[in-house]
């Protein structure tokens, strides 16, 4: 659990350090859920049919906003190399991504909405 944690911090301090796209995702989502109803006019019943379908597509869109950063420093500097050679799963390795990303991205989107 030590390695976990590690791996958490490693990973939440390379995302607040190096500019994260969470800016930007939250901005977007905001801006599809406002554009949203002004797209299909005023009848509140088609607005209630589709809405919660319209609220998960803004938020699958601006999660995937950042996905492409997730490895790409750890990449770019040889710390994914490292994490490699250094006998840790590839699995943990990509749970902890995927968690940090979650917290950084999708745990603001849970809180907006």
């Amino acid at each position: 659990m030590n390695i976990f944690l590690k791996l958490i911090l490693r990973d939440l301090k390379s995302i607040f350090s190096g500019g994260s796209d969470a800016g930007a995702a939250l901005f977007f989502y905001l801006l599809a859920i406002i554009m949203f109803p002004l797209s299909f006019g005023s009848d509140s019943v088609l607005l209630t049919k589709i809405s919660g379908g319209a609220i998960w597509m803004a938020a699958l869109f601006s999660s995937m906003l950042s996905l492409d950063r997730l490895f790409r420093s750890d990449y770019e500097d040889g710390s994914l190399e490292q994490l490699v050679l250094s006998g840790i799963s590839l699995e943990f390795v990509v749970i902890t991504k995927c968690f940090s990303h979650w917290l950084t991205n999708g745990l603001p989107l849970v809180i907006l909405s």
